[in-house]
């Protein structure tokens, strides 16, 4: 449970007026009922060093563990309006490890907000642990200038006129207030880059107002962070509300952090209403059929779902593989599909040539046009293949008509579809493409079946055959 109380105490007249957070970890319920002596302590340090207490922050029968309400929401509070003294009875109140105590002293240090303990031997302020590299704390690294452009800093509200009301609540992490900024107006720090450092001090002053987290998709974005297809500015920037809160580009935060990239440059958008703000973004997400669509591409949802299978398929026999088993956690970045459809041309033309297998075999459009891809791209310029193919195709469609005998493998393919959906049997992707290229092989080598031998999950996914090459792996 957490509990948090001001308290303001004014200074003499002509003093600067120093601010101070005070952070309690209280260790017995029975403290509730009265004041803690160690609060006393903390008030009293206050006192005689001339502080005004501004805010306590206090946790009650929590542990030792980080996940405590207060000490969150006391992290949240310092990075957001930046004291001049974060003040604790115990070292061990933040942290029972130093290094976890060394954390959060130097994240809080970053942005100018001093930590001390009473109790401290000697010099109040904490020592660097042992088991961390020495040195003094430092802030995060200086983000870096964008074509030469000038670099956003994180620096404190300019003071202001006394009896004047400040037109933020909150000390932005990406720079400072524009000058002639009116309270309630939205501003803009463009072309900050966003190193784990700084997404991590995000996230701190997000601690009472975190979204749920996303592991798969921020392990998606981690790896193309990693693969480089993050780098440089992003066309969607990153979102702070009217307390200071991140409330969009969490997810990139934590991807950020978990790939350790440092290459994302953003425009930090500062000071909406959330209400607003949640009104504005509730339109359709932009999906990656959108992507292709704006790129050129028709039937965008067909192709998008064909570059997804097509590079499932190569993953099998890629270093490392991946199963067909686990196509399910695949996932590819929109910029990917289109990149690998711009490189695939001929995917569309497939599409086209086997659009009739959904109406005639019940086949996927999907699955009927990489299959016939797969085939056409083993083939290469072989025109005598390319003609196989094509015969091939024409066995699937429609056997009577191509002269397939009831032993053909064309006609063993088409049946076992036709069957299965007449049937309500729904075969996945991965069932119908080794159909199909087991299908594919035995018409090659002329072999006759009544019926296809291929069981998803227990067999192997079929390589593309070519006669007279050799085939590797399974």
């Amino acid at each position: 449970m957490s509990v948090a109380m001001a308290r303001e105490e004014l200074p003499p007249l002509g003093r600067k007026i120093r601010r101070a957070v005070l952070y309690y970890r209280g260790a017995e319920r029975a403290e509730r009922s009265a004041q803690p002596l160690g609060l006393h302590m903390l008030r009293n340090h206050c006192a005689d060093h001339r502080y005004a207490v501004e805010k306590t922050f206090i946790d009650y029968d929590e542990g030792y563990t980080l996940d405590r309400p207060g000490l969150a929401s006391m992290q949240s509070y310092a990075l957001r309006t930046r004291p001049d003294l974060v003040l604790v009875k115990d070292w061990n109140h933040l942290g029972k490890r130093e290094v976890d105590r060394a954390r959060i002293v130097q994240t809080l240090a970053a942005v100018g907000v001093q930590v001390e303990s009473v109790n401290a031997v000697g010099d109040p302020r904490l020592t660097w642990p042992s088991d961390a590299p020495r040195g003094p704390m430092r802030a995060s690294r200086p983000a870096q200038p964008v074509n030469g452009g000038p670099v956003p800093t994180a620096t404190a509200i300019p003071a202001q006129k006394t009896g004047t009301k400040p037109t933020l609540d909150y000390v932005p992490l990406t720079g400072p207030v524009p000058a002639g900024h009116q309270r309630g107006e939205t501003f803009i720090h463009e072309d900050v880059r966003i190193t784990p450092e700084l997404a991590q001090q995000f996230l701190a002053v997000n601690a009472e107002f975190n979204r749920q987290s996303s592991p798969d998709l921020e392990r998606q974005m981690a790896g193309e962070m990693e693969a480089g297809e993050w780098d440089g500015k992003s066309p969607e920037g990153m979102v702070f509300d009217n307390q200071g809160r991140l409330i969009d580009g969490q997810t990139r935060c934590r991807a950020i952090i978990l790939s350790g990239h440092d290459g994302l440059i953003v425009d930090v958008h500062h000071n909406y209403d959330p209400e607003v703000f949640a009104k504005l973004n509730r339109g359709r997400k932009r999906t990656t059929a959108h992507t292709l669509h704006s790129a050129g591409f028709g039937s965008a949802n067909h192709v998008a779902a064909c570059v997804n299978l097509l590079e499932r398929y190569r993953a099998c026999f890629a270093t490392p593989p991946v199963p067909y088993t686990e196509w399910r956690k695949m996932k590819l970045s929109s910029q990917r599909v289109v990149d690998i459809a711009k490189a695939t041309p001929d995917i569309v033309t497939c599409l086209q040539l086997t659009g009739p297998l959904a109406n005639l075999v019940k086949m996927t459009k999907t699955v009927g046009a990489v299959g016939y891809y797969l085939i056409r791209e083993a083939a290469g310029r072989d025109q005598k293949l390319l003609d196989k193919a094509e015969e091939f195709l024409a066995g699937v469609l429609d056997p009577v008509d191509a002269g397939a005998g009831r032993t053909d493998p064309r006609t063993a393919l088409h049946r076992n579809i036709t069957r299965a959906k007449l049937n309500g049997v729904k075969k996945s992707h991965s069932e119908q493409l080794g159909l199909w290229l087991r299908a594919w092989e035995m018409f090659v080598k002329g072999e006759q079946t009544n019926a296809l031998s291929w069981q998803d999950g227990r067999s192997d996914m079929p390589r593309v055959y070519m006669p007279g090459r050799v085939r590797r792996g399974k």
